[in-house]
C-alpha cells in the first residue's frame, strides 16, 4: 500500500453516504476541523430528513477505521443514535460566529473551521499572493489534516501544490485570507499535485 491511499479530499468527503451499524442515514454536508491542532472535528451530517431538514454533528473520534471502499462513511452508532447526535448549530464554526450574541460569540471556539468555507480563501505567503486553498486533505487512518492545497494560478495554472497545515500562521475569515510563513521562492519550489 503507497502511503497517500489514506489520504481524503475534503470536498470529495461531502456528499458521501454515512453508514450507521443499522443501516445507511444521510450523508456528509460539510467537514469542520481544528486550525489550532489540525484534526478533523466534526462530520457535519445532513440526515437525510426532509422536512423540516436536519444537520448533526458526528465527532471524528465516532468514524470507524478502515476504508469500506464503497463510497460511505461507517460511523460506530445506530441510526437512531445518528438522528438523535447534536444539532450542527451547537457548535459553529467561526464562519457563522458572527451569528451569535456577543457573550455566545465570546464562548466560542476561535480554532473550529468549515472545510467547504476554507476552499477558496486567498493564500498569502509572506511576500506574495500564491493562489487560493483549493481543498484540504485528511488522513482517514487518525483524521488529522495533512495538508491544504493550494492552486497557484500564477505559477502553476490548473495545478495545485501541496502546502503543510502548519505553515499557516493565522486564517483571517473576514478577509477570507490563509496566511502562510512561505516565500515566492519556496512555494515555486514546492510539489505540484496533479488533479
Amino acid at each position: 500500500m503507497t502511503p497517500h491511499l489514506h489520504l481524503r479530499r475534503a470536498r470529495d468527503l461531502q456528499s458521501e453516504a454515512i453508514c450507521a451499524q443499522d443501516g445507511r442515514i444521510g450523508f456528509v454536508a460539510d467537514l469542520y476541523f481544528d486550525d489550532k491542532f489540525w484534526t478533523a472535528r466534526y462530520l457535519v451530517v445532513d440526515t437525510g430528513r426532509s422536512m423540516p431538514r436536519r444537520e448533526v454533528l458526528i465527532p471524528c473520534a465516532l468514524i470507524a477505521r478502515g476504508d469500506p471502499h464503497d463510497g460511505s462513511i461507517r460511523v460506530g452508532l445506530t441510526r437512531e443514535e445518528v438522528e438523535k447526535s447534536p444539532e450542527a448549530d451547537t457548535a459553529l464554526p467561526v464562519s457563522r460566529q458572527h451569528e451569535l450574541p456577543y457573550a455566545a460569540r465570546a464562548r466560542s471556539d476561535p480554532h473550529l473551521r468549515s472545510s467547504e468555507v476554507v476552499r477558496g480563501y486567498y493564500v498569502r505567503g509572506r511576500d506574495c499572493t500564491a493562489g487560493h486553498v483549493q481543498d484540504i486533505l485528511v488522513d482517514s487512518r487518525d483524521w488529522t489534516i495533512a495538508a491544504l492545497v493550494v492552486a497557484t494560478y500564477y505559477w502553476l495554472p490548473g495545478r495545485g501544490v501541496v502546502i503543510s497545515p502548519w505553515s499557516v500562521e493565522r486564517i483571517d475569515w473576514p478577509d477570507r485570507v490563509v496566511h502562510v510563513g512561505i516565500s515566492r521562492a519556496t512555494f515555486r519550489e514546492l510539489r505540484s499535485l496533479q488533479r
